[in-house]
C-alpha cells in the first residue's frame, strides 16, 4: 500500500512510447499522476492509457527554459513527491560531417536541458520529501554508433550530468538514476527510419556519393532488426521505471534489454579500434 505522502509522480515526456508505458505501469501500482504532454494528441492517448483521473498538462520540453512557469504552479499545490521521471527523448540522425548543427541543438535542449531544468526546479521538494529524479537515458550513452553521432552525443552528456546530480543530490536524500534501454520497439523508431528514407532520396549527389552507404547501412540494419523482433517493448522500460521508484534504495544505473548487456561487454572488453571495426562492418558501401 503507497503513503498518500509518497504517491505523487511527476512524469515529462508521458506522451511518447516509454513514457506511456511507464504511466501505465505508475497508475497500475496506485500512484498518482502529474504528467507532461507535448500536445492533444498526445494528451488523449495518455487518457486513453490511464483514464481521466489524473493530471495531464501540456509542455514543449524543446524550451527548457520554459518549463519552470509551466510547471512551477503544480508543484507549490503538491506537498510532496515521490519521484519525478523524465522519458522525454528524440534521436536524431545523420552523418556527423554533414547533418545540420540545429539537429543537435534540437536534441541537446530536449535530451539533456529538459532533465536539467526539471532537477533544478523539483530539487526543493524532492530534497523535502527524499525523492528520486529518474531519467531515460540509452545504451547509447555508452555505446557510440555510425550515424547517431548526435544522439549518442546527447545521452553521453546526460550520463555525466546524472553522475554530478547523484554525488551532489545525495547528501540532501534524493537518489538519481538513469535508464540505459537498449533497442526500444516504438513509433518514434519506425517514424525515424521513414524520416531517414526521406532525407536519402533528397541527399545532393556529392553526398549520396560519400555518405549514402551509412544511410543505407543503418536504415538496413534497423529494419532488420525490427523483422527479427530485436527490440525489447517499451513496457519493459516502464518495468525498470516502476523498480526504480518502488525500492528503498534504487540503483544509480537500470541497463534494460540483452542488447544493452552485450554492449556494455562489447564496450568493456574490446579496444576502440577493434570496436569501430566490429561496428563499420555492418555498414557496407553498396
Amino acid at each position: 500500500m503507497i503513503k498518500e505522502c509518497d504517491k505523487h509522480v511527476l512524469l515529462a515526456g508521458a506522451g511518447g512510447d516509454i513514457g506511456l508505458a511507464t504511466a501505465g505501469a505508475l497508475a497500475g501500482a496506485g500512484f498518482s499522476l502529474h504528467c507532461m504532454v507535448r500536445d492533444q494528441n498526445e494528451a488523449g492517448r495518455l487518457r486513453a492509457r490511464i483514464g481521466t483521473d489524473q493530471d495531464i498538462i501540456e509542455v514543449e520540453l524543446s524550451d527548457a527554459d520554459a518549463v519552470p512557469a509551466r510547471v512551477a504552479p503544480l508543484l507549490e499545490k503538491l506537498g510532496s513527491l515521490r519521484a519525478v521521471i523524465n522519458c522525454t527523448g528524440v534521436a536524431p540522425f545523420g552523418p556527423v560531417a554533414t547533418a545540420p548543427l540545429d539537429r543537435l541543438r534540437n536534441a541537446m535542449e530536449i535530451n539533456v536541458y529538459s532533465s536539467l531544468a526539471l532537477f533544478q526546479l523539483c530539487m526543493p521538494i524532492l530534497a523535502r520529501s527524499n525523492g528520486r529524479f529518474v531519467m531515460t537515458s540509452s545504451a547509447s550513452g555508452f555505446f557510440a554508433v555510425p550515424f547517431l553521432g548526435y544522439y549518442a552525443a546527447t545521452k553521453r552528456a546526460l550520463e555525466s550530468l546524472a553522475d554530478s546530480m547523484r554525488m551532489e543530490a545525495r547528501p540532501k536524500g534524493v537518489d538519481v538514476v538513469l535508464i540505459q534501454p537498449g533497442r526500444v520497439s516504438t513509433r518514434m523508431g519506425r517514424q525515424q527510419l521513414a524520416a531517414i528514407d526521406q532525407e536519402y532520396d533528397a541527399l545532393p549527389d556529392d553526398q549520396r556519393a560519400e555518405y549514402g552507404f551509412l544511410y543505407r547501412g543503418f536504415s538496413r540494419n534497423s529494419r532488420e532488426s525490427e523483422e527479427n523482433g530485436d527490440g525489447i517493448p517499451a513496457l519493459e522500460v516502464g518495468k525498470a521505471i516502476l523498480d526504480a521508484v518502488i525500492v528503498a534504495h534504487p540503483q544509480p544505473r537500470y541497463r534494460v534489454g540483452a542488447d544493452a548487456d552485450r554492449m556494455w561487454e562489447a564496450r568493456r572488453t574490446l579496444c576502440d579500434r577493434s570496436l569501430d571495426d566490429t561496428l563499420m562492418s555492418r555498414f557496407s558501401k553498396i
